[in-house]
């Protein structure tokens, strides 16, 4: 076993091994192994919840809404002890590979179902927790993990309505956006998210955690942000070195 290289998702970030063994390449989250897939695709943001899970999760029951083939919110709350986890996804191939992830780690307290958001969850099924780090670029065109349609905030919105019936009493729904979307001020002419969350019902809304990143070029943000701009108009961009915030937005019900 030997690291291949040291991942460091973002500038002023903590930093992970990739190790090669068995001839894959593996993510090393705690004493988790992640095997990572033939994209080499690598979770970023989601490793920014770190941050607020280490607080609240433990013994709650928790949704990871959207979990991707890692994993990463359910896993982080796990490590930080969560009573139980269902990880859902629209995409099987994500929903395929986690299972894997799941056995290979000999992990009892985490569920993966294929799911369109709710939609095989049951409608009576509550959670203390829900955690979600949805598609949210504003682009026309993308690919499904990158999309949050033509404003970005498509998913964003469905996951804060449809929500709302699945917390527990005094439960909270986190979701990761950019500021620019428009939390607790709106940088178009739509309703600011804050707004739209009070209209739904919920009881306690703010910002619990920002990390500002650098839009480099080469990124996915950064190729968009010219549209990006004519989407928030009113959002002010570095023009010498653009930037925006990652933000993990709190809705209590």
């Amino acid at each position: 076993m030997s690291v291949v290289k040291v991942y460091k998702p973002y500038e002023n970030w903590k930093e992970f091994n990739i190790i090669e063994e068995d001839g894959k390449k593996i993510l090393e989250l705690y004493n988790y192994k992640l095997q990572i897939d033939e994209t080499n695709y690598i979770p970023k943001a989601g490793l920014l919840f770190e941050e607020v899970l280490k607080n609240k999760s433990n013994g709650k029951n928790v949704l990871d809404l959207g979990c991707g083939q890692m994993g990463i919110l359910g896993l982080i709350a796990l490590h930080y002890g969560a009573k139980k986890i269902l990880s859902v996804d629209i995409d099987e191939r994500c929903t395929k590979w986690l299972n894997t992830i799941v056995k290979e780690n000999n992990i009892k307290d985490i569920s993966v179902l294929k799911s369109d958001m709710f939609s095989n969850i049951g409608e009576k099924k509550k959670f203390n927790l829900i955690l979600s780090n949805p598609p949210h670029m504003p682009m026309k065109n993308g690919k499904l993990c990158d999309s949050g349609g033509s404003n970005g905030k498509k998913y964003i919105i469905n996951i804060i309505k449809e929500s709302f019936n699945h917390l527990e009493d005094n439960g909270e729904l986190n979701v990761m956006m950019f500021d620019f979307e428009g939390s607790n001020k709106s940088y178009n002419d739509d309703k600011s998210i804050f707004e739209l969350a009070k209209e739904i019902g919920y009881r306690e809304i703010k910002t619990i955690f920002t990390f500002e990143k650098n839009i480099t070029p080469g990124s996915v943000t950064y190729e968009c942000l010219d549209y990006i701009k004519t989407v928030y108009p009113k959002y002010n961009f570095d023009a010498i070195k653009p930037k925006c915030n990652i933000i993990i937005n709190s809705f209590r019900k």
